[in-house]
């Protein structure tokens, strides 16, 4: 199985858990070219990986970061982030 097969292409924007613990969750999210995952805030850390694509992860601490294939990047708690694809792009993020 591919990460691809857990979203269609109709949506811009998708989220899908792939595993959950007591410790974790693991999220498979796609963005495709052009998309945005809007404004939001993790209440707790996160650490978003790009497994395919790229984006650019914004967030209000003025970051904007260019994340492309096995690049990634922690999202601290509390903090205003979002994420706008650059080309369709599959990631996992942990939380």
């Amino acid at each position: 199985m591919t990460l691809d097969q857990f979203h269609s292409t109709e949506k811009g924007v998708s989220a899908k858990p792939v595993f959950r613990s007591d410790q974790a969750t693991v999220t498979s999210l796609q963005i495709l070219q052009g998309e945005l995952l809007r404004e939001h805030v993790s209440k707790v850390r996160a650490w978003l990986l790009c497994v395919s694509g790229e984006v650019i992860y914004g967030s209000e601490l003025g970051e904007n970061l260019q994340l492309r294939a096995g690049e990634f990047q922690e999202i601290p708690p509390m903090i205003k982030h979002w994420v706008e694809g650059m080309q369709d792009s599959q990631l996992i993020l942990v939380r």
